[in-house]
């Protein structure tokens, strides 16, 4: 009991992962982002890496299809274009490269791919206890439906409550996707700071570790784009900053070792 509470479990990013220490059960981690900068592929390409440390891995994909998070996920194991898996517009040898992921992935039990958006907090940490998980992504916070209540800001404050009543009661390392409020779009300054969640008090306060992935570069729309990791908050170690590529057709991140700094910032 008293080594899986010490457990940490890794991103799969070195210096990312020194500043953080990783994941570790019984917490909350919120990733926040702009619309379309890319939260929903480094989440994609966190569970590739939990695969790999041979985690057990509960994907709740509340705003695409499981076969989508999929197609995804196959073009970051396999290095073929998503948008040719997504048409299903394959030569032969990406047509093989495919077959293969998908047998891999039907031989393992490490990833659930789930995408019922009206399951309750019970019925999730039954699945969480049955299948002896230990990391649950949230994609994304916004579309939970634990709760009926009609109130924005009250639903989310309940979302986080339950979902940090989960960690705890599962012993689970949470990973939870979140969107920033509109008004950031119109501001000319490329860094995102607490206040900017929407719905930042119940956020901030229910959440061990709270980071934001921005672009280095805003707007880029080329094949590698630098992203800027930023940890704003971390119960349970430094916050600082750090930057990754970022190669969209594939969904990919790569550790970009030019800049990453421990310090305590503002945000």
């Amino acid at each position: 009991e008293q080594e899986r509470k010490r457990k940490r479990i890794y991103y799969g990013f070195p210096s990312f992962d020194s500043i953080t220490k990783g994941l570790r059960p019984e917490t909350v981690t919120v990733l926040a982002a702009r619309p379309g900068v890319g939260k929903s592929a480094f989440a994609i390409n966190l569970c590739s890496n939990l695969m790999d440390q041979k985690e057990k891995i509960l994907y709740f994909s509340l705003e695409m299809s499981a076969f989508e998070q999929v197609s995804r996920l196959g073009a970051l194991r396999t290095g073929i274009e998503f948008s040719n898996i997504y048409d299903a517009l394959l030569n032969e040898k990406e047509m093989v490269l495919l077959t293969n992921f998908i047998n891999d992935l039907g031989s393992t039990d490490s990833l659930l791919v789930c995408d019922n958006s009206s399951l309750t907090s019970e019925q999730i940490s039954s699945i969480i206890l049955e299948n002896q998980v230990s990391v649950v992504l949230i994609d994304f916070l916004q579309l939970c439906t634990f709760t009926t209540m009609e109130n924005e800001v009250n639903r989310i404050g309940t979302f986080m409550k339950e979902i940090k009543k989960m960690s705890r009661d599962t012993r689970t390392a949470f990973f939870v996707l979140a969107q920033v409020n509109r008004m950031v779009e119109g501001r000319k300054e490329n860094f995102l700071k607490l206040s900017d969640l929407r719905d930042s008090g119940h956020i901030e306060q229910d959440a061990d570790c709270v980071i934001f992935l921005t672009e280095e570069i805003p707007g880029d729309e080329g094949d590698q784009r630098i992203m800027r990791l930023s940890i704003a908050k971390n119960r349970n170690g430094a916050r600082g900053r750090t930057l990754i590529n970022f190669y969209p057709k594939t969904m990919r991140f790569t550790e970009k070792v030019i800049e990453t700094r421990v310090e305590e910032v503002s945000f």
